[in-house]
């Protein structure tokens, strides 16, 4: 669902890749965790799908969080 939703982004099909990508990120929370390197995957590519189509107050929350847990599990210096 995630790569299909990456797909959709990157063809400009926004509606139905946001709709796959919030779907996908639910999943991994539920399933993985919140920080896992693969839900961060998912939040920044949702992010990057905000950005895209102009919505950016809601993509910078979404880049914030994936900088702050990268931040704790890499360290500053990553």
């Amino acid at each position: 669902m995630h790569n299909y939703a990456w797909t959709l982004t990157n063809e400009e099909k926004y509606a139905q890749a946001e709709s796959l990508a919030t779907q996908a990120l639910a999943g991994r929370q539920r399933v993985l965790g919140k920080e896992d390197p693969e839900t961060m995957q998912s939040v920044n590519n949702l992010a990057v799908l905000y950005k895209r189509t102009g919505r950016l107050d809601q993509a910078e929350p979404l880049y914030r969080q994936d900088y702050e847990v990268s931040r704790r599990q890499l360290g500053d210096e990553s």
